[in-house]
């Protein structure tokens, strides 16, 4: 929070003489932006102490306030989907090595889908699901 605060009350002069002087002068009041990453950190600072008191994995009371990733309403279904999975994602508290390379495995084929229009779309589902068969099969046989 101190850096915080710091780097929105000091902008930084676009000639440094030298390597000690940052030439750093005090910006009069800084506005709050209300952009997605304040709201979204705002989320977590509200809770505050008590997130250490948690004993589920995930803070799933903090997911009807995360805000949305996207800027408006989402452009399809499966915009909306990731949009979700997203906000889901970044309740979970808890996340081994593992978990983070799976749940990136999943976003990056939720993305791929989500940015495949029409047709192209059930094609590509299919593809995956048989992809993901293929993959079970083979780890039964090793």
């Amino acid at each position: 929070m101190m850096l915080e605060s710091l780097a929105t009350a000091y902008t930084r002069s676009p000639k440094v003489k030298t390597d000690a002087n940052f030439l750093l002068k005090q910006v009069p009041e800084v506005s709050k932006k209300e952009t997605f990453f304040n709201k979204f950190a705002e989320v977590f600072r509200s809770k505050g102490t008590p997130m250490e008191l948690y004993e589920e994995p995930a803070a799933l009371d903090l997911l009807e306030k995360i805000p949305s990733f996207t800027d408006s309403a989402p452009s399809n279904e499966a915009i909306k989907f990731l949009d979700n999975f997203e906000r889901s994602k970044s309740v979970i508290i808890a996340q081994d090595k593992v978990d983070k390379q799976f749940l990136g495995h999943v976003e990056k084929m939720i993305m791929t889908w989500a940015a495949v229009e029409g047709d192209d779309k059930k094609s590509l589902s299919e593809s995956l699901a048989k992809n993901v068969e293929i993959e079970g099969l083979m780890k039964k046989i090793n």
